[in-house]
């Protein structure tokens, strides 16, 4: 339908009339952790974001609707359950009140990767560390342990114990394992610095 104004003057027909009608395109879960994941999709018009999801499709929970019109989406859900699958379903709503929402759609959070104990606490480079916890999985392939963020050598690595030797350049702060992006919890290590050179001797006489 196209209006006229009093002059005769002919409009511009509205998105639906001219068969643009709402969309939702590319709805993803990106960045899956333990306890959180990014849900991001695309709408063909301005329209505000909310994602339903839950541990089936009646979707027990939502996140806040954020009404900024866009046609980029991105939601972040918290407070996930480790290893356990979520479905959901993203929801957008234009100007004029059109719904759009996307099919049934799952993803599956990770293990919580969790360091217990390190074991010695305190050493210099090259010492050998055990790491203690749960999560590591069997194989080194997509994990890595770095000492106040710089990367050490591995020289054991299994599903709850993990070997690996102070790297050249760490400073005294926390050790952290990462396994398929998923970081664990931050233990501190203390970097033993040199003895102080001793001081004069006094003799009593």
């Amino acid at each position: 339908m196209v209006a006229f104004d009093s002059a005769g003057v002919e409009g511009t027909p509205s998105a639906e009339a001219s068969g643009t009608v709402l969309a939702i395109s590319n709805p993803s879960a990106g960045s899956v952790l333990a306890t959180s994941a990014t849900i991001a999709w695309q709408t063909n018009k301005p329209s505000n974001q909310q994602v339903l999801y839950g541990t089936s499709t009646a979707y027990e929970l939502s996140t806040q609707l954020d009404s900024t019109l866009s046609l980029s989406h991105s939601q972040t859900l918290t407070g996930l359950v480790p290893e356990t699958t979520y479905h959901y379903r993203v929801k957008s709503v234009d100007e004029g009140g059109s719904v759009a929402q996307s099919v049934d759609l799952t993803f599956t959070t990770p293990a919580e990767v969790l360091i217990s104990t390190l074991s010695p606490t305190g050493g210099t480079a090259g010492t050998q560390v055990v790491i203690n916890g749960r999560g590591f999985g069997s194989a080194q392939s997509t994990g890595a342990v770095t000492f106040s963020g710089v990367t050490a050598v591995v020289l054991s690595w299994g599903q709850s114990s993990i070997t690996a030797s102070v790297p050249t350049g760490a400073t005294s702060g926390p050790v952290a394992v990462t396994v398929n992006k998923t970081p664990s919890n931050a233990v501190n290590f203390k970097i033993n610095g040199k003895l102080a050179p001793p001081g004069k001797i006094r003799v009593k006489g």
